[in-house]
């Protein structure tokens, strides 16, 4: 286990996730299969990211903390900052029920990736904080009506080969039209107001096909400018730069009119999208706004809206067709919904490697 990987007792709980800091937590258990695969994976995400501390919490070993966060399946991941659950990946096996010999209910709870409310702020004493327990529950409040709705493109012959796609104007595929016309059911319940769309033809199309209305196309919703990477695959860079991360690297440019992006640059500019939409999303009539967009931006705007890094996009694939939802609960930015769309669903919206098809 590497030196940077922390522990999480109920002892050391409170002071680990109070501070500023964002820490990456993986639920997991001794028995599970899947946990033993993914944990270097999650360690190495977060070595990669300065920003976030890696922590682990051994469901076995620490039950009031598994009941606590109400984890369901393991490995479970999660991100939280002051106390506050931003993110929830749960796992794909059942957990086994939580007994825990305290009285005491527990603080946080968790339901659909929404984060709980936010401690009480109360005056401590070093034996009070070393006596505590599990954080006590509280009771939840409505959620906002209006949610910010994520739409990714359907299929590009791009998109399916996994090269890097910004700039080039590639059309759906006839497959990525059905995709697109499958997601008119999960937008047509819902009450829709601003839709703001990347000008590229294939979110465009997307749009229309999905039944959406009142376009507005919007320029800082392009993909990441993948400069001189346009067109080339992740494992064809990495044959020349094995260590090479997106996400922390950038790309090198491709001439003056594509320099490329780093990931401080594309913050900047879904910073700009968020702003736009934001007395949108306060407007009294709770009407939802819709952003049709590409994966990579989708990722990093997702990132900067529940309080992250842009780098953070890493940690949220998104497949292509598919809707994702932020809402917020207790007045912060919530996860609501991730990746929703037939094939994600069935497992068919990535290749074998789980990688997401860019652009």
């Amino acid at each position: 286990m590497s030196t940077s990987t922390v522990e999480l007792t109920k002892d050391n709980f409170d002071e680990i996730v109070s501070g500023s800091e964002f820490v990456l937590i993986d639920f997991w258990a001794s028995w599970c299969g899947p946990c033993r695969m993914f944990a270097p994976i999650y360690e190495k995400a977060a070595e990669r990211h300065q920003d976030l501390l890696f922590a682990k919490v051994d469901t076995e070993a620490q039950p009031e903390l598994a009941a606590a966060f109400d984890i369901q399946s393991i490995p479970t991941l999660m991100i939280v900052r002051e106390n506050i659950a931003v993110f929830a990946q749960p796992g794909a096996l059942p957990s086994r029920p939580w007994k825990t010999s305290s009285a005491r209910p527990a603080t946080w709870t968790w339901t659909r990736c929404a984060p709980p409310s936010p401690p009480r702020r109360t005056r401590s004493t070093p034996s009070t904080r070393r006596s505590s327990r599990a954080p006590r529950a509280r009771r939840r409040h409505p959620a906002a009506v209006a949610e910010l709705l994520l739409v990714r493109h359907g299929e590009t012959e791009w998109s399916r080969s996994h090269q890097h796609t910004s700039w080039t104007d590639l059309p759906l595929t006839p497959r990525g039209e059905e995709q697109a016309r499958a997601l008119r059911p999960l937008l047509a319940a819902r009450k829709i107001g601003l839709v703001l769309v990347s000008p590229m033809d294939r979110a465009v199309r997307t749009a229309r096909l999905a039944g959406l209305e009142d376009l507005t196309l919007e320029p800082d919703l392009r993909e990441w400018d993948y400069g001189g990477y346009e067109g080339i695959t992740t494992d064809e860079i990495h044959r020349t730069r094995p260590d090479w991360n997106l996400w922390t690297d950038g790309v090198p440019p491709a001439g003056p009119d594509h320099p490329g992006e780093s990931p401080e640059r594309i913050g900047a500019r879904v910073d700009r999208v968020l702003a736009r939409i934001a007395p949108e999303l306060e407007a009294a009539d709770g009407a939802d706004v819709v952003l049709v967009a590409h994966a990579h931006v989708l990722r990093v705007l997702t990132a900067r809206r529940l309080g992250l890094p842009p780098s953070a996009g890493a940690l949220f694939r998104l497949d292509t067709a598919t809707v994702s939802r932020l809402g917020s609960e207790h007045g912060r930015p919530a996860m609501v919904a991730w990746n929703v769309g037939s094939e994600a669903i069935s497992g068919q919206g990535a290749n074998a490697s789980g990688g997401t098809p860019a652009g």
